[in-house]
């Protein structure tokens, strides 16, 4: 149960981390999709990277979590 959770949490932070990256790269000529994006996120952009970072160490914690419980 915990590495299927690992797993979805890793999927949806590499998701995360790539909508973040693309939408705040400055070089990045924005699609009428990616405009649309950001009008439905626009509140939610300024706390991805926090959300990120947070996510992160969530999953770390479950990592570590993990492998105690696989050695007993």
């Amino acid at each position: 149960m915990n590495s299927e959770l690992i797993v979805k949490l890793e999927n949806l932070l590499k998701k995360y981390e790539g909508e973040y990256n693309e939408l705040t790269d400055l070089t990045h000529v924005p699609s009428k999709k990616d405009l649309a994006r950001m009008k439905q996120i626009r509140k939610e952009v300024s706390t991805l990277a926090t959300d990120i970072k947070e996510m992160r160490k969530d999953l770390n914690t479950l990592k570590q979590f993990d492998a105690a419980i696989a050695i007993f």
